[in-house]
């Protein structure tokens, strides 16, 4: 027996005017869906206005597909300054990084988004540690871009974290 609030939802979900999210085929195809605007017209048309609206039903299947996709994009325009070429190279597989054969044949070899995206907060916090250490502070125990860069260079922090050995998809 369904609740009045179960057959609510369920009537709402069957008059939705639902617009689907294409099925994202790796990180190339998700960025090309932020890019196109696609992912924005999803997140305007199911995502809650305020946080005293309620959840479209919709929105809770989709939510961490959307966020998965907007999460990759900022890293291209924040860490790679919008430099596709250089995304995309650096999260390239090497031949002995993929293991399945069929994958070795089919050309291009894309880290996997779901890994890609949950290794985002294990990078950013690696690299606020690395930050704290003794060398990257000004004397008054500050951090110091120009003592970051002096080491660096203009490495953006998934370079680094890769530098440092550090880089790891779970």
């Amino acid at each position: 027996m369904q609740s009045a609030t179960e057959e609510a939802n369920l009537l709402a979900v069957c008059n939705l005017d639902v617009t689907a999210l294409n099925k994202a085929n790796g990180i190339r195809e998700a960025i090309t869906q932020v890019k196109s605007g696609e992912v924005q017209v999803i997140r305007d048309k199911y995502c809650p206005k305020s946080r005293k609206e309620p959840s479209n039903p919709v929105w809770n299947s989709i939510k961490n597909a959307i966020s998965r996709r907007e999460r990759l994009y900022l890293q291209l325009q924040n860490q790679f300054r919008g430099d596709e070429d250089r995304f995309f190279a650096f999260f390239t597989l090497t031949p002995d990084q993929v293991l399945s054969k069929k994958k070795q044949k089919r050309g291009e070899n894309l880290r996997g988004m779901r890994k890609l995206v949950e290794a985002i907060t294990r990078m950013e916090k690696d690299i606020v540690v690395q930050k704290q250490h003794s060398q990257y502070l000004e004397s008054h125990g500050q951090f110091s871009m120009a003592l970051w860069q002096a080491a660096w260079g203009n490495q953006n922090d998934w370079e680094v974290w890769r530098q440092l050995r550090l880089e790891t998809y779970n």
